[in-house]
């Protein structure tokens, strides 16, 4: 599944590289000779979720080569892909679990979801001490431990991982916890066997040279959307907080009303008890991201040219970018992030990478 030949380096420019697929023992063991099968692959690389990918083979070619992808079984082998340019440099794209193998009479579709899926397998203790680093850190210890595949985690470290939590005598399940702590501020993304995460996982862009996007590092930019949304503004968040005489705490935006007014927002699902994320953190963190008109992205996804600023190691969900450049007469300039990612390859095409961008503070924002 070769590009097409190029005069420039790959390791400069996105488009041109390949993917390599393997199927192997869970761990990375024993691999099942695939031969000259695959057909097409496709992956992804998402911010607090899941990764999914999907290799499609040819059961013509399979008989062919005297190939049984029926040795295949689901969680007992995982599926590897890697990445390879004309520099010789192989790189890490994808590892994860087989999930599911479908069989027709032309095809087999090979499913994979990437390794935190399996948090959905492995049981911790409720809150935790310290930060929710500490938190994460024991998620992927459990999750190694249990697996033995591997798994590391990649700490990024910031001034502000200093949010308090009870330890909680009650097991729940990895996934749920993982979940509280991603609402309450703490991102993370999966690439191979490497978690990275952090408080905001690289939301710190001040000190930063950031790298700078405009419509025509997509194919197709010039249709790009960019809305300038006021749904999900507010001045005021206030929660629910049993600790506390009044029931409730409030974070206010100290910044001099710039709008039509107070706004405030009410949240009564979460309490001091989820996650051990202290409420006025978890308000505090809602406010970061509702007290600014920004500009976003409707949720899309949108490909990269060949000639975008990033190389493979740059294509991180959680990353920072700048967005600079006219749409239509309109000229904008915003720092956002690099949400998921999708990445294609297949027989006589090029390497197609698709991105979002989503705001620099990752929430369930308003439509």
């Amino acid at each position: 599944m070769a590009g097409t030949t190029c005069d420039f380096t790959a390791r400069l420019f996105l488009g041109s590289g390949t993917a390599g697929v393997h199927v192997l023992f869970r761990g990375g063991g024993r691999e099942v000779d695939l031969g000259d099968t695959i057909r097409t692959v496709e992956y992804t690389r998402s911010l607090d979720g899941t990764g999914e990918a999907t290799v499609t083979l040819s059961t013509g070619a399979c008989c062919d080569e005297g190939i049984d992808p029926s040795v295949i079984d689901p969680l007992s082998h995982e599926l590897f892909i890697d990445r390879t340019d004309d520099t010789r440099d192989v790189k890490t794209g994808f590892v994860g679990p087989i999930t599911k193998i479908e069989y027709t009479s032309t095809t087999v579709t090979i499913s994979a979801r990437s390794l935190d899926w399996w948090w959905r397998r492995v049981v911790v203790f409720g809150g935790y001490e310290h930060t929710p680093m500490t938190a994460m850190a024991e998620v992927i210890e459990k999750t190694e431990a249990q697996l033995a595949l591997g798994m590391i985690g990649m700490p990024i470290f910031r001034g502000d991982d200093s949010i308090k939590g009870q330890r909680n005598p009650l097991r729940v399940q990895a996934a749920d916890i993982v979940d509280d702590l991603t609402n309450a501020g703490l991102h993370y993304t999966v690439i191979g066997r490497t978690v990275i995460y952090g408080e905001a996982l690289h939301n710190s862009p001040l000190t930063a040279a950031l790298t700078t996007f405009g419509p025509d590092d997509f194919v197709g930019g010039e249709a790009l959307q960019l809305v300038k949304s006021g749904l999900n503004y507010s001045s005021r968040v206030t929660m629910v907080d049993k600790s506390t005489n009044s029931g409730y705490v409030t974070a206010k935006d100290t910044t001099p009303e710039a709008y039509y007014g107070i706004a405030e927002d009410l949240y009564t699902q979460r309490s001091a008890d989820d996650g051990g994320v202290s409420v006025p953190s978890q308000a505090n963190q809602r406010l970061l991201s509702q007290s600014r008109i920004k500009l976003i992205l409707p949720q899309t996804q949108i490909r990269l040219a060949i000639s975008a600023p990033l190389v493979f190691d740059d294509l991180i969900p959680g990353m920072p970018v700048r967005f600079a450049g006219l749409i239509g007469c309109v000229d904008f300039k915003e720092d956002l992030s690099i949400g998921d990612i999708t990445f294609k390859y297949g027989i006589g095409e090029d390497e197609n990478i698709s991105i979002e961008l989503a705001p620099i503070v990752v929430t369930n924002n308003a439509a």
